[in-house]
């Protein structure tokens, strides 16, 4: 006995055809289609419809629960925003491409797709928003935990409803041309503290750390006012993304990511100068090092709003050449104007270089 369902919403002139608003039943079967734009058979590798794709990286302890997967859409948090997609929304394990069991639903508008295929929304009557296309991601737990090592959650969306016919109700053939699909590689919060650690540990020129950008070249036009500065971030959108395992208090006031030449003994980071408690970030210390690895400063994070933005940074020779510096051997402070410290200049024949690294407070792990 085949037992078939339906789930009954209410349709906003705006969504279909511009009819007034009606019932309409949304079934529940799921068949991939290849999309409009795509080649005939051209599916990725487990199936799907292949679009254009943005990953997402969230690291979770043992047993975490509720973690929410933001979709990066105006307004997700609140009440979402009519300039987003309507069509069609689905969750899903990308790897069984199927449901997944550490999902939860938190939209009012999800259902579930037949034979295990996941959670989704179709014609939304409102704006898509945490709370009516939303989920939240719960971490294994116990000895589940200490041998899992990552999923991979993906979410399909769509401005269009093709294959999706709504005549006296809905007759859902298959699903339709996918604007974008979002994943989120969900990994246990050690990989990350580890990344961190050994990155600096085995840091050797070039790179030194785990977002290290190498070389960046800015224009800066002039030195004499706040107007000519550079926005520098980290790369993930939050900083309680970041876990990082404390260094000792010796390490953190005499050890250094940038030194000079002949120091490594006394400068570089081992293994031993970190803890094993596992942390979470919270906060952000901006350090900038001169080129000649001699002497190194603090700087604010970014204030927007009156509030503290600790992923951005603004830098600029006005901010450099009016702080007070620290001598990496000595520790002694060199005020703004001595003849000790280089002057930073702008629009001439030569650049300035200088070394900016980001590190996480309650004892530091450089990003």
């Amino acid at each position: 006995m085949k037992a078939f369902k339906f789930y009954i919403y209410r349709i906003s002139l705006a969504v279909i055809f511009g009819l007034l608003p009606m019932t309409m039943w949304a079934g529940d079967k799921l068949t991939h289609y290849v999309g409009i734009a795509n080649k005939k058979g051209d599916y990725n590798w487990n199936g799907t419809q292949k679009c254009h794709e943005y990953t997402y990286y969230y690291y979770v302890t043992k047993g975490q629960k509720g973690l929410v997967l933001t979709l990066p859409i105006a307004g997700y948090t609140n009440n979402g925003s009519d300039t987003e997609p309507r069509g069609y929304y689905r969750w899903y394990d990308w790897k069984t491409d199927a449901a997944s069991s550490r999902l939860t639903k938190v939209g009012s508008l999800l259902n579930s797709f037949d034979k295990g295929k996941g959670l989704y929304a179709v014609c939304l009557p409102t704006n898509p928003s945490q709370n009516t296309v939303g989920v939240t991601y719960s971490a294994p737990s116990g000895a589940a935990y200490d041998s899992w090592e990552a999923d991979t959650i993906a979410c399909d969306v769509s401005r269009y409803h093709d294959g999706i016919t709504v005549v006296n109700g809905t007759n859902f053939s298959h699903e339709p041309t996918l604007s974008i699909r979002y994943k989120f590689v969900i990994r246990k919060a050690s990989w990350i503290a580890d990344k961190l650690r050994n990155s600096v540990v085995d840091s050797r020129t070039g790179t030194r750390t785990f977002e290290d950008n190498q070389d960046v070249t800015i224009g800066i036009n002039s030195t004499d006012n706040r107007k000519s500065e550079a926005n520098l971030r980290l790369n993930y959108n939050n900083v309680k993304r970041y876990y990082f395992y404390p260094l000792t208090t010796q390490a953190f006031n005499n050890k250094h990511i940038y030194y000079q030449p002949g120091k490594q003994a006394e400068n570089k980071f081992e293994e031993s100068d970190f803890s094993k408690t596992l942390t979470q970030a919270t906060a952000v210390k901006w350090r900038v090092y001169d080129e000649t690895n001699s002497y190194y400063c603090e700087i604010d994070c970014e204030i927007i709003d009156g509030k503290s933005q600790p992923r951005f940074v603004r830098i600029s020779p006005y901010k450099l050449n009016n702080t007070s510096w620290t001598h990496i051997t000595t520790g002694s402070t060199v005020n703004p104007g001595s003849s000790q410290l280089p002057t930073f200049k702008a629009m001439s024949r030569r650049s300035d270089r200088v070394l900016l690294t980001a590190s996480f407070v309650r004892r530091k792990c450089s990003v």
